[in-house]
């Protein structure tokens, strides 16, 4: 029986799944999360579809091409569109959907030898085969864009739990670790509930990380919340004075969480955008004493949670947190909580009615 590393997939013939498709495996070969798509159809793209850094760091652009004719003509364009871009580039990939080429390699690495040399950044050619070869080392990715072909490959998270309430818990907590360490752990120092609190949080990321990780992808993401939790421990038992290991931690879960969005569905991805605001807006009052979340944000946040609940209006419990926190005269601490009681209905509305 063939199996799915040496079988050939069809490349698609959508140009804007190629490029979502190039962004994917390419974060997956390098653990890069922060690769980000360049603008969107008919705006100024200076030659490049995918920007960020690979897994050296090195700043990098991408071009996509869904052609099965890439020639060192189009080559010699896209790297002159290219030389536009800001900031600057280090290396420049083509991504092509045409079949490996031995002619056109020849050619771009001597190019890219001279551009070297005169200091100016490299390029290098990404063939079908060799995209089609990491979606095919990969479940995640082969589920996501060749789901029609999967047969016996299991399509469960690793283990059962409420994904959408994984989603959300991840936006909300997951993405403001290190602001919820400063507050947790600020000037003023910390209490025992203070700790509890801090402690029972990364539990509950670690549950959301176990349900929504792959069995290939959960090792690494709990690695590094492992490593997380035990340097909060040693500064919390005096063992080290400094938090600077502990803040670079935490920055690295942040990532790990962020690049998790990947691999979650269309309600999920919602899901984890609303709670990535509430997050953002609890975190905005706490380090903004003089002034509101703006009325536009909220707006967007009330149409965001519309949307997931598919509701002609916003439930009106979350709508009067609202309200008490555009109220000046407002009690403080309807203001102050208003982004934890919203989350915290919508959590409640998951757990019983999902």
């Amino acid at each position: 029986m063939p199996l799915i590393a040496t079988s050939k997939l069809p490349p698609p013939e959508d140009w804007q799944e190629f490029e979502s498709m190039t962004r994917d495996v390419l974060s997956e070969r390098w653990s890069s999360p922060n690769l980000e798509m360049n603008g969107r159809q008919g705006q100024e793209q200076a030659g490049v579809d995918i920007y960020g850094a690979n897994h050296k760091n090195i700043f990098v652009g991408v071009q996509c091409k869904n052609t099965d004719n890439l020639n060192l003509q189009t080559v010699v364009d896209e790297v002159a569109k290219a030389e536009a871009f800001e900031p600057s580039i280090k290396v420049f990939y083509i991504a092509t959907t045409g079949k490996r080429n031995s002619k056109l390699q020849k050619s771009v690495r001597i190019e890219s030898k001279k551009r070297k040399a005169e200091g100016k950044f490299r390029i290098h050619l990404l063939f079908w085969e060799d995209i089609q070869s990491e979606i095919a080392k990969s479940k995640l990715l082969f589920q996501k864009y060749y789901s029609q072909f999967i047969t016996n490959l299991p399509t469960q998270p690793s283990v059962s739990g409420n994904r959408n309430i994984s989603a959300l818990d991840l936006g909300f907590y997951g993405l403001n670790i290190r602001r919820i360490m400063g507050i947790s752990f600020g000037d003023w120092g910390s209490s025992e509930k203070d700790i509890r609190e801090f402690s029972s949080m990364l539990d509950l990321l670690e549950e959301a990380i176990t349900v929504i990780a792959s069995v290939e992808q959960l090792p690494k993401r709990l690695d590094t919340l492992s490593k997380f939790k035990n340097e909060i421990d040693k500064v919390c038992e005096g063992r080290v004075k400094s938090w600077k290991n502990a803040n670079e931690f935490a920055e690295k879960l942040e990532v790990t969480i962020r690049n998790l969005n990947r691999w979650l569905g269309p309600e999920e991805i919602k899901l984890f955008t609303i709670g990535a605001q509430l997050g953002t807006w609890e975190n905005y009052d706490l380090y903004h004493y003089e002034d509101s979340y703006s009325q536009e944000k909220l707006d967007l946040l009330k149409e965001r949670i519309k949307e997931v609940l598919a509701a002609k209006k916003i439930p009106k419990e979350i709508d009067q947190y609202i309200k008490d926190y555009l109220d000046q005269d407002s009690e403080f601490g309807k203001r102050s909580n208003a982004p934890t009681r919203s989350f915290n209905w919508l959590r409640q509305y998951y757990m019983t009615n999902q």
